[in-house]
């Protein structure tokens, strides 16, 4: 599989896309207040890539064992205390909804 990352920005454009195996997809992110960079900072995309990977996790081996998810929501937080630093105590809050039949 190939992936792929592609932030473009200059004064009030912030474009991103990624890509997976040519499938590519825009996702819609604002520049600052300033004009500049992304609204959005790396530490909460990185969250955002996390609660999505597990979210999708989750949906993909539920399928596989019959279980009906109807919903999912999924809180990842982390500390990131000192700039240019790694994050800590990454943590990840779920919840589900279930289709249950009882025979």
């Amino acid at each position: 599989m190939k992936i792929s990352a592609t932030l473009k920005n200059k004064f009030d454009q912030n474009e991103v896309l990624v890509e997976t195996d040519a499938n590519s997809k825009s996702i819609s992110i604002p520049s600052k207040a300033s004009g500049y960079g992304s609204s959005v900072n790396g530490a909460e995309l990185l969250l955002l890539a996390l609660a999505t990977c597990f979210c999708n996790d989750l949906y993909r081996e539920a399928n596989k064992k019959g279980i009906a998810i109807t919903g999912v929501e999924i809180k990842v937080t982390g500390d990131f205390d000192v700039e240019g630093q790694p994050g800590s105590n990454i943590q990840y809050k779920v919840a589900l909804a279930l289709r249950c039949f009882i025979k």
